[in-house]
C-alpha cells in the first residue's frame, strides 16, 4: 500500500515538466509531428566533458552522423532558464564555451527546477547565456516532456 502511494505521488504533475515550459526547435517540432526519428542528446558532454573546441567538433560530428542516417538531433539543455529541445548552431557553440567560462551548471532531474528559476531571474546577454547542461537522466525527462 505504501509503495502504491509513493508511486502515485512520484507520477503527479509536480514531478513532470509541462510541455509549455519547453522551447522546441522548429526542425525538431516538425520531425516529431510528422513521425520522423529524433534523438535527444545530453548536453553535459558538450559543456563539461571535453575542452573547447573538441567538444564542439564532437557535437557537430554526432549531429552530422545522425542527419546522414535521416535522424534529427535534439540537444537538450537549459538556456537562461528555458528548457530547450534542440539548439541552433550558434547556441551549440555558446554552450560548448560555457563550461570553461563557468556559465554552465551540470543538471540532473533534481536540479531542473532550481536551475530554471535561478537562471530566469538572473538573465543574461546572448553571448553570456547561462546554461544548464543536462545529464542523461535530465535529458530523458525533458525529451519525454517534449
Amino acid at each position: 500500500m505504501a509503495f502504491q502511494a509513493l508511486r502515485k505521488y512520484a507520477s503527479t504533475a509536480s514531478s513532470r515538466v509541462a510541455p509549455s515550459c519547453i522551447k522546441i526547435l522548429p526542425e525538431v517540432a516538425d520531425a516529431l509531428s510528422s513521425g520522423r526519428p529524433v534523438v535527444a542528446l545530453e548536453s553535459t558532454i558538450v559543456a563539461h566533458g571535453m575542452p573547447y573546441p573538441q567538444n564542439l567538433e564532437l557535437a557537430k560530428d554526432v549531429s552530422r552522423i545522425l542527419r546522414d542516417r535521416g535522424v534529427i538531433p535534439a540537444t537538450i539543455a537549459i538556456k537562461d532558464g528555458v528548457f530547450r529541445a534542440g539548439l541552433h548552431p550558434d547556441e551549440l557553440e555558446n554552450l560548448s564555451r560555457a563550461g570553461e567560462e563557468g556559465r554552465a551548471i551540470k543538471c540532473s532531474t533534481r536540479d531542473l527546477p532550481l536551475v530554471a528559476s535561478k537562471h530566469r531571474r538572473m538573465g543574461s546577454s546572448e553571448e553570456n547565456s547561462l546554461w544548464g547542461a543536462t545529464t542523461v537522466a535530465a535529458t530523458m525527462r525533458l525529451a519525454h516532456a517534449s
